[in-house]
């Protein structure tokens, strides 16, 4: 298991966080682009809080071990900017802003040609709102 591509989406982590963020709003896995919208429209800050609570409290990740805890955060508000992007739902200001915080910290694009490729578009299409093909 692990990663099998340097996508945002390609590995067993942001897979993870995506069924966790469609469990926090009731979905099941592969939801429908409606059933997103229409739960990921309204409310986005909760997922603010329950990444938080996500990271710390169910995969006991410490916020002591700064670097460990700053990439699995990276990773959350990249997989939440995938769901949202793909399916059309505009993002709010406050989730935007904590997006483009987070997202560069991701420690793999550090190393990595490739990864930062894909994390500089993944920032780009948050600031555009833009759909990302093939993440």
């Amino acid at each position: 298991m692990g990663w099998w591509s340097a996508g945002i989406m390609g590995g067993d982590t942001p897979c993870d966080l995506e069924i966790e963020f469609y469990s926090l709003v009731g979905l099941e896995y592969e939801p429908t682009k409606k059933q997103i919208v229409e739960k990921f429209s309204d409310g986005q800050e909760q997922f603010i809080e329950r990444i938080e609570e996500v990271l710390t409290k169910k995969w006991g990740i410490k916020r002591e071990d700064k670097a460990y805890y700053e990439d699995y955060k990276s990773i959350a508000y990249q997989v939440l900017a995938v769901i949202l992007i793909n399916n059309g739902v505009t993002i709010d200001d406050k989730v935007r802003e904590l997006m483009l915080e987070w997202i560069p910290k991701d420690e793999w694009s550090q190393t990595d040609h490739k990864r930062k490729e894909i994390i500089d578009n993944l920032l780009e299409k948050v600031k555009n709102s833009t759909p990302i093909i093939n993440p």
